[in-house]
């Protein structure tokens, strides 16, 4: 079935199988293992992912989910405020690295300043083409969470789609990618890279007709 308002803590805990595990296993046994046992390391580039998908398709809690990193609040032995931009927001205040000790922090889901300002303006940029501010901020439902069981070989799937636009050229299924490189042939290089990962096309297009069909009958998706 098909699920709106599924924390994706919770859709991660499904056990079944994910687009991400199947690239793995793609590359070899050794590398899903690895995968399911340490996960993905985090970089910059996932980071800014993160909150570019956040700001796009869950704009009213982005604020609370990002704060914007602002200078040190700690005063050193000068007597002067620190001059390093904080890292770790707690009591209300940020503290950097040196001066965050003994502090739990917000976590990972913080943005410096010149983060916060790039993922703005790549919202912006998005945004300055009409169909796809039609797509993102038109009817439509963001973060829907799917399971099957594959009628090939009946391995239980799952996906997670970013938004489903049900008027949008007969519906319109959006994934929501962002790159380092945006130039024609990496762009090309991208979509390959996920048809072959197995990018679920078939089932995806299915569970869009069906949210579709179901939504004109005012009954449920699941």
């Amino acid at each position: 079935g098909v699920y709106p308002d599924v924390p994706a803590s919770t859709y991660h805990k499904w056990d079944a199988a994910s687009n991400s595990q199947l690239s793995q296993l793609c590359r070899s046994p050794a590398h899903l293992k690895a995968y399911l046992e340490q996960g993905r390391e985090d970089t910059d580039a996932f980071r800014i992912g993160r909150a570019f998908h956040a700001l796009v398709l869950e704009p009213d809690s982005f604020v609370d989910r990002w704060p914007v990193a602002e200078r040190c609040s700690a005063i050193t032995q000068k007597k002067t405020q620190c001059s390093n931009g904080g890292s770790v927001y707690a009591n209300g205040e940020w503290f950097c690295g040196t001066h965050a000790s003994g502090f739990a922090g917000s976590g990972p889901l913080i943005l410096s300043a010149s983060d916060h300002a790039a993922v703005l303006k790549m919202r912006d940029s998005v945004y300055a083409y009409p169909r796809a501010r039609k797509l993102l901020t038109g009817k439509g439902m963001a973060e829907l969470s799917a399971i099957w069981n594959d009628s090939m070989n009946g391995v239980l799937c799952k996906a997670r789609f970013d938004r489903f636009a049900p008027d949008f050229d007969g519906g319109a299924i959006v994934d929501i990618k962002t790159t380092t490189n945006a130039s024609k042939g990496a762009f090309s290089r991208n979509v390959a890279a996920e048809i072959r990962a197995g990018k679920p096309r078939d089932q995806a297009l299915a569970i869009a007709y069906r949210i579709k069909r179901e939504r004109k009958r005012g009954g449920r998706t699941n």
